[in-house]
């Protein structure tokens, strides 16, 4: 009988002190968990795997999955998506991804590069909005799975279409990820040197509009202009611009 679930966070690993008096005993500091009388300790380990431990009524037991590493020339199209992991690294904002396979290749990049994000798919079976495989879930269902997405914060909320075939056998040779880390740390430098709010009338205007529309929420407009600060920086601008406010509302969710 399963008695007790721990996941664990990326960065961390458990084992199990066989017969440690002193959960310090080789180099631990403290135990983390305790269960059936053994300590249970943590220590670090690759950030592409994920380790889950629980106990049964007689023993414990480990689970590990190894990910493998994403590339970003393994990443074809997604031209959108690829954007919103370049915003994010500058500024350290929070994805949200909302798809299928492509959405976990992209997941899986944004967290190798220490990128706040997670993935949802857009409804139970998958299959909402997809242009050739039919949805089967009953539209109670869809509205739940959907609460459930939009209840879940992040500062930039990405829906990831199916690749078109075009992309993937598409010979021109794609961005290398040096040239976009090269961007990124460039705007980094910059970002300290933009100004923190709009000062623009036209970009006042269109925030006024965006609230109202969109319904934004206090919190919502934190993350907005957080989000357009960062935009700002990559376009090597000290000012934020209207340009930059309206591609940064164009990453919140459908929802708000």
């Amino acid at each position: 009988m399963l008695h007790k679930v721990h996941k664990l966070t990326v960065g961390e690993r458990w084992i199990r002190g066989n017969g440690w008096n002193d959960p310090g005993e080789n180099g631990y500091n403290q135990p983390l968990i305790r269960i059936g009388g053994k300590w249970l300790v943590k220590y670090g380990f690759d950030k592409n795997t994920k380790v889950k431990i629980y106990a049964t009524q007689n023993r414990l037991m480990l689970e590990v999955e190894n990910t493998p590493k994403t590339n970003w020339v393994d990443i074809p199209g997604q031209e959108h998506a690829k954007r919103a992991i370049e915003i994010a690294m500058v500024g350290g904002h929070s994805i949200k991804f909302i798809g299928n396979s492509e959405a976990t290749n992209l997941n899986n990049y944004a967290t190798q590069n220490n990128i706040a994000s997670i993935v949802f798919k857009p409804c139970p079976c998958g299959y909402l909005g997809h242009p050739q495989k039919a949805c089967v879930c009953l539209p109670s269902q869809i509205r739940r799975w959907q609460k459930a997405i939009c209840n879940h914060k992040a500062d930039l909320t990405i829906d990831v279409p199916p690749t078109k075939p075009e992309h993937y056998t598409d010979r021109r040779p794609l961005e290398a990820e040096k040239q976009v880390l090269k961007r990124v740390e460039r705007a980094k430098r910059l970002l300290t040197k933009v100004e923190p709010v709009i000062t623009d009338e036209s970009g006042k205007s269109l925030m006024r509009q965006a609230i109202t529309m969109m319904g934004l929420e206090l919190e919502d407009i934190k993350r907005v202009e957080a989000v357009t600060r960062t935009i700002a920086s990559l376009s090597s601008e000290s000012k934020i611009q209207p340009v930059h406010l309206a591609e940064a509302l164009q990453y919140r969710p459908r929802d708000n």
